[in-house]
């Protein structure tokens, strides 16, 4: 081993593992030149969501926007993605001046860190500290056996990965204090925020390759309200680095800014290994910069409208991801392109969507585009302060529906409706059935509608594959729009009357008979089953004409 400081220089070395093309091939992981010049032919980042997501918004989005600039208008944007790759003649010239700010172990100018920091206590914090989802301190998931004397040893490629994602997702609540910080108490820091990303439900476009990935991600300039000019907006690594102080209160001076957020100051402590590669064995971690608030043109999220704002509170507040649900669940906000008809009132859908739609509409993509959706959401607890789970999902879109106009985006919203209906109308038939046996409702449940455990719920579930199934089919073939949600209504009646029949045959003989409520009403299996089944064919009314069409086939039910 030698005196040498320790060095790696993201863009000349792995930084980003991907997954190539068909019929492409390369090395498991490329630097971060290399990730832009052969972006065409990667076909995506491949690491966990969660981290792809940082990488992706954190890094990798605002090094193509610091290069080449945002575009002014969908023109320009149009004139890209027809270009089809990123050149590398102004991608070697931005490293050639800035590739010393993305060494990861500079001594003076350590990438997305803060040099020479230390706690205030003097300690240093196990990598666990790094891995937002992993036991660390009281951050502890119950269905994890790891503990911080576990902690692992990162390699510079891990420990890059896990550096940019617990800037974006970081828990809050205190923190250890780093020495030289003017706001420290006790060696604490409190009131700390979640990470930038931790704060909204990330709704970020896929294309077919990393190259058409990026451009889905990059607003035009145009049609994005900033609040400057851009004149000042550079990401952290074309400014100076921080040190322990932070600033409270502040104001994002554009999107590069906003992107490259340091939410956190942060030193990785690496050593050499045996072969003298640098080895990541602990962190500090502490206090970094609070934004005032997330800014309303923050075009990663849906916002939706406050009713009635207190004093002092934004108009518009991001929306996060319900763990448990699946993202279609959500097509209603998703497809908000048009507030003012969305079904779903106050709500509008990602900037970067209504974009994508926007550009369907001019020509510029086709209409059997396979857009897909990556959808990326922590829920925390106890004051912010651990992870409690991680939302999920990789959704595929028509992208016709992004088209307010069009009869697809009011028929996907229609499905998305439909199934929550069939929820509650199966939830509500087992709570009727509950009150006609006299027993009492289930934990958590109100007036039929459980909390994520009841009958419909688990219906959900198995509706999961159809829904996915019509939305693929609606991708490439979005004139079969009517055969493929009769399709859905014919496989969604099934699903439910199968779940409905176990319910009413497992019926207590006390509820055959009855209970009258307090309003002196009968309720009892019969008329439970009734409404069960009226509800079941005003929900799903083209499987319930078809039904009606051909008594013959099926029983007075309506089932074969």
């Amino acid at each position: 081993m030698t005196d040498e400081p320790l060095s790696y220089r993201l863009d000349q070395h792995p930084a980003v593992p991907v997954r190539w093309c068909s019929g492409g091939h390369g090395p498991p992981a490329v630097s971060l030149r290399n990730a832009l010049v052969q972006a065409h032919q990667i076909k995506a980042v491949d690491l966990t969501p969660l981290e792809h997501a940082s990488i992706m918004t954190r890094v990798l989005i605002p090094l193509m926007i610091d290069i080449f600039g945002l575009p002014a208008n969908l023109d320009q944007w149009g004139k890209r993605w027809r270009e089809g790759l990123f050149e590398a003649g102004p991608i070697d010239v931005y490293f050639a001046e800035h590739g010393k700010r993305f060494d990861l172990f500079h001594p003076e100018t350590p990438f997305d860190q803060t040099p020479g920091l230390v706690a205030a206590s003097g300690e240093t914090k196990p990598t666990t500290v790094l891995l937002v989802t992993a036991p660390s301190g009281n951050n502890v998931p119950l269905w994890l056996p790891q503990t911080d004397a576990q902690a692992p040893r990162l390699d510079p490629l891990r420990a890059f990965t896990a550096l940019e994602t617990v800037q974006a997702y970081d828990t809050a609540a205190i923190k250890s204090a780093a020495k030289g910080d003017p706001a420290a108490r006790s060696g604490k820091t409190t009131g700390n925020p979640v990470a930038t990303l931790g704060g909204l439900g990330l709704v970020m476009p896929l294309g077919s390759s990393l190259f058409e990935t990026l451009l889905l991600n990059l607003p035009t300039r145009k049609d994005l309200p900033l609040p400057t000019d851009g004149v000042n907006d550079s990401p952290h690594w074309r400014r100076p680095p921080t040190g322990p102080a932070w600033r409270a209160e502040a104001t994002p001076a554009g999107v590069l800014d906003l992107l490259t957020w340091q939410s956190r100051r942060v030193l990785l402590i690496a050593e050499p290994n045996t072969d003298g590669e640098p080895t990541v064995h602990g962190a500090v971690l502490a206090a970094g910069d609070r934004m005032k608030s997330l800014p309303a043109w923050d075009y990663r999220t849906q916002w939706r409208k406050r009713s009635q704002p207190r004093a002092g509170q934004d108009a518009h507040y991001a929306v996060r991801h319900q763990p448990g649900r699946s993202g279609w669940h959500g097509l209603t906000a998703l497809l908000a392109v048009n507030v003012n008809t969305a079904a779903d009132e106050g709500v509008r859908t990602s900037h970067l969507l209504a974009q994508v739609g926007t550009a369907l509409e001019y020509g510029l993509l086709p209409a059997d585009y396979p857009l897909n959706l990556l959808l990326v959401g922590l829920e925390y607890g106890t004051q912010s302060a651990v992870v409690e789970s991680v939302f999920v999902d990789d959704l595929p879109l028509p992208i016709r529906s992004l088209l307010p106009d069009d009869d697809l985006h009011d028929a996907l919203i229609d499905v998305s409706q439909q199934a929550e209906a069939l929820r509650k109308t199966l939830n509500n038939l087992e709570y009727n059935l509950r009150r006609a046996a006299g027993w009492s409702l289930p934990p958590g449940a109100r007036a039929g509608i459980h909390q994520g455990n009841g009958p419909g719920d688990s219906l959900m579930l198995r509706l999961d594959g159809p829904v996915r199934q019509l939305l693929l089919e609606l991708q490439s073939q979005p004139q079969g729009l009517r055969q493929a949600l009769a399709q859905w209504e014919t496989t969604a009646w099934s699903m439910t009357f199968t779940a409905a029949e176990i319910l009413l045959n497992s019926a207590s003989p006390e509820a055959f008979r009855g209970r009258r409520s307090s309003d002196s009403h009968l309720i009892n299996v019969a008329l439970a089953e009734t409404f069960f089944y009226t509800t079941l064919r005003k929900i799903l009314a083209l499987e319930n004409e078809r039904r009606k069409a051909r008594p013959e086939q099926f029983d007075k039910k309506g089932e074969d």
